[in-house]
Formats: structure tokens, C-alpha cells, sequence
């Protein structure tokens, strides 16, 4: 089994959050870090690979499929993908359908 981290890491933030804990002060600092240095690294990002759609090509997809694209993209964001288990692609696509629903009774005012 790997080694726990320890508190001021941003493993240890993300097992505070796990654990339904409230990340301590250490935790939280090396959070902010990380994403502040994830923005940095994004604002100098070659043209096409931010994550404002063009990174998975969405633009020219239907909302229905541009979802699905991005949500199994998201599943696989893991910063250790050992031992995550595997996909449940009967579990995602529920999650997709319920995203496109409230997605769609935002767009027309509550009446689909």
C-alpha cells in the first residue's frame, strides 16, 4: 500500500476532503498552490489545449454528445490512476443524461 502524505501536501488535502474532513490550514495552502500554479501554467497553455472546449474538440458536437465526451474525459483526471477501480460506463451515462436534463431546464426556463 502507498504512503500517506503528509499534512501541507495536496494528496493530503484531497484525503481530507475523501474522509469528509475539513482540510486543516497546512492542506488548504498547498491547494491553493497547486491550483494557482495549474492557472499559471494554463494562461501560458499552446492555443487548443485549455480546457475552454478545444482541448477535446466539442465545438462542432451536439450538447448531448459534447457531455458524454467531457464527462469520460473528467473520469480519467485521477492524479494516480492506479487502483481507481474501473469505469462504469452505465453509471455515467445516467450521470450525463441527469446533467443534460437540468442543462436543458435551465436553457428553457424550467418547462422541459
Amino acid at each position: 500500500m502507498a504512503e500517506l502524505q503528509p499534512c501541507g501536501t495536496r494528496a493530503a488535502y484531497k484525503r481530507h476532503l475523501r474522509r469528509y474532513e475539513q482540510p486543516c490550514p497546512a492542506c488548504r495552502e498547498a491547494a491553493a498552490q497547486y491550483t494557482r500554479q495549474q492557472r499559471a501554467a494554463q494562461n501560458q497553455a499552446p492555443a487548443g489545449t485549455t480546457p475552454g472546449g478545444t482541448m477535446l474538440g466539442l465545438a462542432g458536437m451536439p450538447i448531448s454528445e459534447a457531455v458524454g465526451v467531457a464527462l469520460g474525459a473528467v473520469s480519467v483526471c485521477w492524479e494516480t490512476p492506479a487502483g481507481a477501480g474501473g469505469f462504469d460506463s452505465v453509471t455515467a451515462s445516467r450521470i450525463a443524461d441527469e446533467l443534460l436534463e437540468r442543462i436543458s431546464r435551465e436553457v428553457t426556463g424550467g418547462t422541459a
